[in-house]
């Protein structure tokens, strides 16, 4: 059935299409400071919506394909929250991450997985009110329930009004250093080490405790690796080390 391939092709194309337009945001502005990639991509998903509002029904394979490409722009830009991996359309990959990290605060008696939990809680709720709210107004409005969406992305777009890249990037350094911090003290046993003592196994140690213990995205543990190498390279410009300990230790994203 060609027509059944066309309609489930068409809005396939379109979310990869929404991920390409949201990374090259990310390339083009994020190492800039005039401005905001993410602010970008809300007030791009805004005029999205509010058009698939006005759309008829004859066109829904175009409105369905117009959700799609929103859809993944939301998700590449918007998949960390506190520094935790998350997903902003879906549940079950936060239900997920949530039960993983409730068995890890009971089993370790570990506070950080707790307050994991507890995140993933919130999000899985808010997400399930966003639901039944949509359902709600889909029935008094019909398809013009979509703009309520709009109205929500472009409020969250004014978030983003006066911050620069500098704050953001010193955010997520934090969550780097927290996140460094709980590895060492709950599977090094040890709160601080010498920089002279590290070596490649530390590196290697990190990388799967990441993977494995704490279930983050390649993505999220690619980043927080490249992070401490660029620390060493910035140690050994300096003279405090000599020899870069993991510079030959590869991931991929």
């Amino acid at each position: 059935d060609g027509g059944g391939v066309v309609k489930y092709l068409v809005p396939i194309a379109f979310f990869a299409l929404g991920a390409i337009l949201a990374k090259t945001l990310f390339f083009v502005f994020d190492k800039k400071r005039v401005s905001f990639w993410k602010q970008i991509v809300l007030l791009i998903e805004t005029a999205v919506l509010f058009a698939v509002g006005f759309m008829p029904e004859s066109l829904n394979l175009y409105a369905n394909a117009a959700v799609s490409f929103a859809c993944a722009m939301q998700v590449l830009s918007f998949d960390r929250v506190y520094g935790n991996d998350f997903a902003s359309t879906m549940c079950i990959g936060n239900i997920v991450r949530m039960s993983g990290a409730l068995v890890t605060a009971v089993a370790e008696k570990d506070k950080a997985a707790l307050k994991r939990f507890l995140l993933y809680l919130i999000v899985v709720i808010i997400f399930a009110i966003g639901a039944g709210a949509g359902y709600l107004l889909q029935k008094v409005f019909g398809t013009y329930a979509i703009m309520f969406s709009a109205l929500l992305t472009f409020i969250a777009s004014f978030a983003f009004v006066g911050k620069e890249k500098a704050e953001s990037t010193y955010r997520g350094l934090v969550a780097d250093y927290k996140n460094l911090l709980l590895f060492m003290k709950s599977k090094k046993n040890i709160e601080d080490i010498v920089i002279e003592e590290l070596e490649k196994s530390f590196i290697e140690d990190y990388y799967n405790w990441m993977l494995g213990t704490c279930a983050l995205a390649n993505s999220t543990a690619f980043g927080r690796v490249n992070t401490l190498k660029w620390l060493m390279y910035i140690a050994q410009e300096k003279g405090w080390i000599r020899v870069h300990p993991f510079a030959s230790f590869e991931c991929m994203p």
